[in-house]
């Protein structure tokens, strides 16, 4: 490369490291993330993630307690949406919304529907009574 990797060309090797399952290189990536940008959690998560798809689960740990002594932590995902001129906000398992329990049962037919289709979903956290809690 005719430049030095920024956090940028890291970040795309760590997520590539996923999906291909290289643990080894997701480990490379992350020494040079957690230089760039020592505050970012999502770097933090997709290598706790990427341990926890290989079933390192004494990796994960080790992860998950780095974040804690750097005081690293997961800022929730927020999504919108605008339904006749107003605008709903939710976060993961946010029950504030006065619709929240049929947003859910919908959410959970459309879930099943899926499956029956063949989709299989890849949680985003790992969910090992292990990690549970951190």
């Amino acid at each position: 490369m005719p430049f030095s990797p920024d956090s940028g060309v890291w970040g795309t090797l760590l997520g590539a490291c996923r999906v291909h399952g290289n643990v080894e290189l997701a480990e490379e990536a992350s020494r040079h993330l957690f230089d760039l940008e020592p505050q970012n959690s999502g770097y933090y998560i997709l290598l706790s993630n990427i341990h926890a798809d290989a079933g390192k689960w004494g990796s994960v740990l080790k992860v998950r307690s780095l974040m804690k002594e750097r005081g690293v932590q997961k800022v929730p995902g927020y999504s919108w949406m605008e339904v006749n001129n107003n605008t709903h906000m939710f976060v993961a398992a946010d029950g504030s919304h006065p619709e929240s329990a049929q947003i859910y049962s919908m959410l959970k037919s459309l879930l099943l529907e899926l499956r029956k289709e063949g989709y299989n979903p890849q949680p985003y956290l790992p969910t090992h009574p292990q990690t549970s809690g951190m």
